[in-house]
């Protein structure tokens, strides 16, 4: 499980490989001493690891000597033709995404969503909020702004016997199984059940459906997995956050221009995507260490966030910091789902913000960390009956 990494002619530390469960239960503790160190070669994983925010950053913004492994068709999609400049791609990528953009029926969408959720939580003493509440709130609005929640309809809250239930089982069930994703949007693009403003998208950019199923499972995938995944993380540490600083909440019940900013503290604090990874070009030299040609780098956001050289007294929740955290990445290849993550966490704590006073919270349960996420699994909280 551990191995040994070495800086210049310094001793060696053992640390655990970044594949070990060790690692991604134990990895905030480990922070401090990746950051004095730089680079990290990982042997089992033949991959080096950068943990300081300014090195992070200069390797984001950097696309032309490190590639992200991307898929075919989001790089298609997204960025365009390979002669645009970066701010065309930028445009480009917003444009070609319109039908993520928030419109009129969204909120009629989120309050029919809420409703079904609340009723059904109406009926219960002490509940997960996170299963009850975060994740079918989330699924259920991307899946229809996807336009594809007919395949899903064992997910879907508005046509399910036990809404709750059976979401919570099969949202599990897809995170133990990705394959059974697979399944759910290959029924989609068969049968032809995506939104309509999905289907311009694929004419757009003449995605043949025959010949290129795979690439647009891929990419529906992608949307669907990143999305909720990374969504409902966030949400769920906004909760845990409001319900764990008292002096937090004084704030935000006085003063709601103060959300943005808890957001924005809640992304730093519990980075959803923890890692993402770059391939160098060349052959190239960090901190003394040479990375060769074509090496798989493993950038830790969540490090950087937590880069005390960056954010003074980075382990704390300072509501009112001046925040210029990486969460969403940067450059050309930042989450296409920004905007939409900050516009589902602005509806969710709106209507949240009428029932917090009616709910007590007991305790958290689980942090569910892999190589690409941090996710608190349960939030457990107890209440009279909510308005």
């Amino acid at each position: 499980m551990f191995n040994y990494f070495k800086r210049k002619n310094e001793c060696r530390y053992q640390i655990p490989d970044l594949k070990s469960v060790e690692f991604y239960q134990n990895f905030y503790k480990y922070y401090p001493l990746l950051q004095k160190k730089e680079v990290v070669y990982f042997k089992q994983s033949d991959c080096y690891g950068i943990f300081t925010f300014k090195l992070v950053k200069e390797i984001l913004t950097d696309a032309e000597r490190f590639s992200t492994q991307v898929l075919k068709i989001q790089d298609k999609i997204l960025l365009g033709a390979e002669n645009k400049t970066h701010t065309t791609n930028k445009k480009y990528l917003f444009e070609t995404l319109s039908f993520l953009k928030p419109n009129g029926n969204d909120d009629e969408l989120f309050s029919d969503i809420w409703s079904v959720l609340k009723e059904n939580i109406n009926k219960k003493n002490k509940f997960d909020i996170v299963q009850n509440l975060v994740e079918p709130f989330v699924f259920s609005y991307i899946t229809r702004k996807l336009g594809i929640h007919k395949g899903f309809t064992d997910f879907d809250i508005f046509s399910c016997e036990n809404p709750i239930q059976k979401t919570i089982e099969n949202i599990n069930m897809l995170y133990n199984d990705l394959s059974l994703i697979d399944e759910y949007v290959q029924k989609c693009i068969e049968e032809n059940i995506y939104s309509n403003e999905f289907k311009k998208l694929i004419e757009k950019i003449n995605v043949n459906q025959k010949h290129n199923t795979e690439e647009l499972t891929n990419f529906l995938k992608l949307l669907i997995l990143a999305g909720i995944e990374t969504t409902s993380s966030f949400l769920a540490s906004g909760l845990y956050c409001f319900f764990t600083n008292n002096s937090v909440q004084e704030v935000l019940l006085k003063n709601s221009v103060m959300w943005d900013s808890f957001f924005e503290e809640v992304l730093r604090c519990f980075s959803p995507a923890q890692f993402t990874f770059r391939t160098n070009l060349e052959t190239i030299q960090i901190s003394g260490i040479e990375i060769p040609k074509g090496k798989t780098i493993a950038l830790s956001i969540g490090a950087a966030n937590k880069d005390d050289n960056y954010f003074p007294n980075a382990n704390e929740f300072i509501l009112n910091r001046t925040n210029k955290h990486i969460a969403f990445g940067l450059s050309k290849h930042k989450c296409v789902g920004e905007r939409l993550a900050m516009y589902i966490a602005n509806h969710f704590f709106k209507r949240f913000m009428y029932i917090q006073g009616d709910i007590k919270y007991l305790n958290k349960y689980g942090n569910h960390n892999n190589v690409f996420s941090f996710r608190i699994n349960q939030i457990i909280v107890e209440k009279n009956r909510l308005r």
